[in-house]
């Protein structure tokens, strides 16, 4: 699968965001802070475009577009998962043992290719060891944000008429 321009690895946390309930563009950016929404919003009109999610337009005073994951989406999901996160889970188990033995600039660089994903990872559920969270904040400066129990209120109300 060629994913032409779209960077995989954004493909992929839009994608896995969208099947773990984001259903609105807002829910992505949060979800996947860290990346700009101009490269969000290219690879979800990317998506729309290969079939990969459809859209709606809800409400009727508050329009807004609500995600869902196509089954060709899905497929691609999983196929990407793979590759992806076999490369992300190396990254961080290599960068892990650096830290635990103390080779902090050594597990920077090794952190460095992952470094603009670590948020959204971290939101995604992918990155739960508090080790690696800590070092990515003094290392990178990188402010891990956490979702609401409920995720976005939006999404939350998202059935109401006139949202």
């Amino acid at each position: 699968m060629s994913t032409g321009s779209v960077d995989k690895n954004v493909l992929y946390l839009v994608l896995e965001a969208i099947n773990k309930g984001c259903r609105s563009e807002r829910c992505i950016f949060f979800k996947l802070s860290g990346i700009s929404h101009e490269i969000i919003k290219n690879v979800i009109e990317y998506a729309i475009k290969n079939g990969y999610i459809e859209e709606e337009e809800r409400g009727r005073i508050f329009k807004r577009k609500i995600f869902k994951l196509t089954d060709k989406g899905l497929k691609v999901l999983n196929n990407l998962k793979e590759e992806v996160l076999k490369e992300v889970n190396k990254t961080l188990n290599e960068t892990k043992e650096l830290v635990v033995k103390g080779r902090h600039e050594e597990a920077k660089r090794k952190a460095e290719s992952i470094k603009d994903y670590i948020p959204a990872l971290a939101a995604l559920g992918m990155i739960e060891d508090a080790l690696l969270l800590s070092f990515f904040t003094d290392a990178f400066g990188i402010v891990i944000p956490m979702m609401l129990a409920e995720e976005m209120i939006e999404d939350f109300i998202e059935d109401e008429e006139f949202m």
